[in-house]
């Protein structure tokens, strides 16, 4: 394999990796709105007001993904050069936290 070849195939992995951060952190805003306001929960907790649309959870959940994309991109885990997984693991608890940090500050502020 080439290094143009190569370089391209790290490109689609980049890619299906950003993707599919996206799709999980949204689906999870979303699924965590269903699961909160279904009626099987709202009959032990019920909701202080009226439950809010999907829609505000979407787009909270857009901007959450857009947050965690960004850090785990500068902190350089979406690279596919293979690095072995002892050196990654510090790097993504440390983003992790960081990005729980920030997602509540954002949340703080909205």
């Amino acid at each position: 394999m080439g290094q143009v070849e190569r370089r391209k195939r790290y490109t689609r992995i980049q890619a299906v990796w950003h993707v599919s951060d996206f799709v999980s952190v949204v689906g999870g805003f979303v699924l965590g709105h269903a699961i909160r306001f279904s009626p099987v929960v709202t009959a032990i907790v019920p909701a202080r007001t009226e439950v809010p649309p999907l829609r505000l959870y979407f787009y909270a959940g857009v901007a959450a993904a857009v947050l965690w994309i960004f850090l785990f991109h500068a902190l350089g885990l979406y690279r596919a050069e293979g690095s072995r997984r002892a050196v990654r693991f510090p790097v993504l608890v440390r983003s992790s936290v960081l990005g729980m940090l920030l997602n509540a500050a954002v949340a703080f502020f909205y």
